[in-house]
């Protein structure tokens, strides 16, 4: 074994060009393996964050198609199915805030209504406030605004948004509690609203809901899929 391992070692320094590249070729490789694994880490971790903030705790969203809502009964059938532990529903709706007295100022972008069930959302997703308190019972005539919107558009505490409701008049709710940045909720390029989805159906005169995130037990396999 001493004498392959000293011819070996001879032959390696009698072509040291050779052998030079060989070294090279060999860290190169493994440098690519190393770069390969860390970009394949960081997209999965990209990746999971996403899915994270799209539907937070939840294994499975049940959504609407389009601009049709799933129905009332739909939302108690997936409620009451085998395996489902915590089911969160959430109506979704577009509107613009009442606009102010001065007529030459221009109208400001919209906002996204996202109508939720407080105790059912909490075991799907958190709603980190930087200032005021959580939505109450489902049909409170309270909100919670998001940072962004609160410096875009002058809001504060105590304060009440003024929204353009489904049949046109304005409804004022007061602002309960503001939310860290652009909200947890994704889409809205941060111009969002959080309101009890009672008090949100109200608004619009809907009965039921856009999507319902689910949580479902142990041993449950979720199936994602789309709820005409």
């Amino acid at each position: 074994m001493g004498g392959l391992t000293s011819l070996a070692w001879r032959s390696l320094a009698a072509r040291r060009g050779r052998t030079l590249l060989s070294v090279v070729g060999i860290a190169l490789g493994v440098g690519v393996l190393f770069a390969s694994l860390a970009t394949e880490a960081g997209i999965d971790a990209s990746i999971d964050r996403t899915v994270r903030d799209l539907v937070g705790r939840a294994d499975l969203r049940v959504s609407a198609f389009q601009d049709r809502l799933l129905s009332a009964e739909s939302v108690a059938a997936i409620t009451d199915a085998p395996g489902v532990v915590a089911a969160a529903p959430v109506l979704e709706r577009r509107t613009y805030l009442a606009p102010s007295v001065d007529t030459t100022q221009a109208l400001p972008p919209p906002v996204t209504i996202i109508g939720i069930d407080p105790a059912l959302e909490a075991r799907v997703r958190d709603v980190p406030l930087v200032a005021g308190k959580p939505l109450g019972g489902v049909n409170d005539a309270a909100v919670i605004i998001t940072e962004r919107l609160a410096a875009e558009d002058g809001f504060a505490l105590g304060q009440s948004v003024t929204l353009q409701a489904g049949d046109g008049a304005p409804l004022d709710l007061a602002v309960a509690g503001i939310v860290a940045g652009d909200g947890p909720f994704v889409g809205s390029a941060g111009r969002t609203i959080i309101m009890p989805i009672g008090t949100a159906q109200r608004i619009f005169g809907e009965t039921g809901a856009s999507r319902v995130d689910i949580v479902v037990g142990e041993g449950a396999t979720p199936v994602r899929s789309t709820w005409p």
